[in-house]
Formats: C-alpha cells, structure tokens, sequence
C-alpha cells in the first residue's frame, strides 16, 4: 500500500489532537457553562464578581489584607487581560475554523493542512503565553506573606465547595 496513504489517518489523528487541545488544556468547569471552576476555587463565590478575580470575595480580601492600591492594580491587570484574551480567543477559534476546513476539503492538500495545524499550535501557544503572563504580575502584586495565604485558601476553599455540592445534591434527592 502507499506510504502516503497509511501516513494519512495518522496525520487525519494528529490534527483532531491538536484541533481539540484548546478545550482540554483549559480544564474542567470552563467552556459554556458559567459556574464555579473547580480547579481555581477561589475564583467566584458569589457569581457577582469576574470569574478569575478573586480579590473580589470579600472574605478572601480580608483574609490576605489586600489595600485598595493592590486592589485597583489588580483590576488594571485583569482589565487588560480579558482584552487580550478576547483577541487571542478569537485568533484560536479562526485557526481551528481554518483547519477544519483544510481537513474537509474534497482535494486534500497535506501541505495546507500542516500549515494550519502549526498556525493552531501557535496561537494557543500565544493564549496560554498571556494566561502566564497574567499569573505573573497577579502574583508580582501580592506580598510573599499574601501568597502563602492564598496557598493556604486553596484547599479550604475546594473542600467548602465540595461540601456545598455534597449537601445540594442530598437535598436534591429528598426534594418530591
């Protein structure tokens, strides 16, 4: 059989990896539903602040004593990230269009295909780059001694949720 035809499933696997690697990479609880995330439990409490802010639940604020400078600061970066995150989100969907695309063409080009699986790569590469960055001057803002609360909130935090969800869904069951 043709080495190019056996090549093709494997590349045909390959590209749907890459194609879907944006949405496994982010973890559980992001995507289109809007509730907490379990894997950053400190991210809203209340759903009445940005997902992602956390300086805005009062208890986590008072706990790691943030002033209002860090607070703004904050706020500035998150500001300025979401708008990045937009734009770089944006850039991701059209390289995934672009590659289905190229995967559904009646005359496959390989070469094409290639070409849009790396222009994929490269701008999810430039969205976790950002996510980084972000991490950074989040962390850049807070004291060694606020870092280590936070640590410290983490597993508090998650173990909160968790009983919260336990006691809802025991509820759930008993309700007629």
């Amino acid at each position: 059989m043709n080495r190019s035809l056996l090549s093709l499933p494997l590349l045909v696997a390959a590209v749907a990896l890459v194609a879907a690697a944006p949405a496994f990479a982010k973890g559980p609880g992001h995507g289109a539903a809007r509730g907490p995330r379990a894997d950053c439990p400190l991210d809203a409490n209340s759903g009445s602040h940005p997902r992602g802010a956390f300086w805005h639940n009062p208890t986590v604020r008072a706990e790691l004593g943030l002033t209002d400078q860090q607070l703004a600061r904050l706020d500035g970066l998150y500001a300025a990230e979401r708008h990045d995150l937009i734009d770089l989100g944006a850039a991701t969907k059209k390289a995934q269009l672009a590659l289905g695309q190229a995967m559904r063409d009646d005359a496959f080009d390989l070469t094409r295909a290639k070409k849009a699986a790396a222009d994929l790569s490269a701008a999810h590469l430039k969205l976790t780059h950002r996510r980084l960055e972000h991490h950074a001057a989040v962390r850049a803002e807070l004291t060694a001694e606020q870092r280590e609360k936070l640590a410290a909130l983490v597993p508090e935090k998650i173990r909160d949720r968790r009983e919260a969800r336990r006691h809802h869904r025991s509820e759930q069951r008993l309700t007629p």
